[in-house]
Parts: structure tokens; sequence; C-alpha cells
């Protein structure tokens, strides 16, 4: 169990970019993230008005759909916190194309 919970933190040190200061590194991934989010926005909408419209004819979706519908709110919800947490990260630290370390 220690063995996932390391791997667990792991990926999260990484979505997150703890130990990356490189302003060529985050901006790319900071718009990467920003569009998925907005992409993963326009599914939601779209699961939701194919929602309304499966309830105003009737109709019953497919397994598929529900399954469909819960990994893009989960993706959804990974995204912002990820987004969140680097942002919380970055705001009080300086990004800089050169650490002292490199110099």
């Amino acid at each position: 169990m220690k063995k996932v919970m390391k791997l667990a933190d792991l990926c999260w040190e990484g979505l997150t970019l703890q130990h990356i200061t490189h302003k060529e590194i985050i901006i790319p991934y900071m718009w990467f993230t920003f569009t998925a989010i907005l992409f993963e926005i326009f599914l939601a909408i779209l699961i939701c008005v194919s929602s309304f419209i499966f309830i105003i004819y009737n109709s019953r979706p497919n397994l598929e759909y529900y399954i469909a519908a819960a990994i893009v709110f989960f993706l959804l919800i990974l995204h912002i916190a990820t987004c969140v947490t680097i942002l919380k990260k970055r705001k009080g630290r300086k990004i800089s194309l050169f650490r002292k370390e490199d110099l």
C-alpha cells in the first residue's frame, strides 16, 4: 500500500510541476491545461444538453453514456484541482529562466 501511495504522490508532483521553475515548461503546460479545461467544459455542457433532451423525449441513454459522463466530470475536477494547485504554488514564487545552481 505504501508503494501505491508513493506512486500517487509522485504523479501529483508531476501534474502540479512541484520541482519545475523554467518558464519554457510552465507556460506551455498551463496553456495545455487551460485548453483541456475549456474542452472539458464544452463536453460537460454537451452532456447536460443531451441529458435535457433525453428527459424531454422520455428516452434513456446507454451505459456508455453514463460512463463517458463520469469520466468527463472526473477529468474536469482533476484538471481544475491541478490548475488551482499550480497557480497557488507559483503565485508567491518568482519564475526565472535560470536557477542559481545552473549559473
